[in-house]
């Protein structure tokens, strides 16, 4: 996943936005392979795959948020390799997320 982001940064910063947009689904498809949960992961998918059809990617490329992101990538990254608690991890995606976390980190993924 490391690999991903360092991609992600060099895409941004050639003003890729299409491949960005790719690279950071990827980002996020590999994150949600390690969970359990299969229902949830399903769903998941499929509200992408709306989201891709009513907007292609790159339409709504922010530059600054896309930096953001791939800076709160790292930081969970590292949370992770870290073995910070859960609750931590939760924490901080609910300051950074925009969408409401009305589920947990440890409802999706198997930490051990």
């Amino acid at each position: 996943m490391e690999g991903i982001n360092r991609e992600m940064t060099e895409e941004v910063d050639s003003y890729d936005f299409v491949s960005f947009g790719a690279l950071n689904r990827k980002f996020h498809m590999v994150a949600y392979s390690y969970s359990p949960n299969t229902y949830l992961v399903e769903n998941i998918k499929q509200t992408w795959n709306r989201l891709d059809a009513i907007r292609p990617m790159g339409c709504s490329f922010n530059p600054i948020r896309a930096k953001a992101s791939i800076k709160e990538h790292e930081t969970i990254l590292e949370m992770i390799g870290n073995q910070d608690p859960v609750e931590s991890i939760e924490q901080f995606l609910s300051v950074t997320s925009k969408a409401p976390t009305s589920f947990s980190v440890a409802s999706v993924f198997r930490f051990q």
